[in-house]
């Protein structure tokens, strides 16, 4: 009896949207970390959610023709470290779209400066694929 009523709560429970989770390795030259910390600027980890639209979209399109899903912005101090993405994620309408995917850019964060001064690499790509390893991103000081 107790098996049938374990199951009848299961069938009955709502679901719960999966986390996807995306490890970033950041990792700065010795001039940029050195530079960035003389000006007292930190680093802004900027990540855009989006796809393309599923049949069964209901959302309003964005002018290239995606879906967003959500932004993530994280500022951090400028050294190696990993930040998490895509937390949020799970609560975002996936039905709508076809497969979820990401584009990741890190710059300064234009507390000291007005300009960006770094030059990182970028991440992007299908959420899924991206979250089954770490993705390093290497940032070095814009040459000028």
């Amino acid at each position: 009896m107790r098996l049938l009523l374990s199951l009848c709560v299961l069938v009955a429970a709502p679901a719960v949207a999966q986390e996807t989770r995306i490890e970033i390795n950041l990792h700065f030259d010795p001039a940029a970390a050195a530079a960035l910390q003389k000006m007292g600027e930190m680093v802004t980890v900027g990540a855009s959610f989006y796809g393309e639209p599923s049949a069964t979209n209901t959302l309003p399109v964005d002018e290239v023709g995606w879906i967003t899903l959500g932004n993530e912005t994280i500022t951090v101090w400028p050294v190696d470290q990993v930040v998490h993405i895509g937390a949020n994620l799970g609560a975002a309408p996936m039905s709508s779209v076809l497969a979820p995917e990401v584009n990741v850019n890190v710059y300064s964060a234009r507390f000291t400066s007005e300009d960006n001064v770094l030059d990182c690499s970028l991440v992007e790509g299908p959420t899924d694929e991206l979250s089954k390893k770490p993705q390093d991103v290497t940032c070095k000081l814009i040459e000028g």
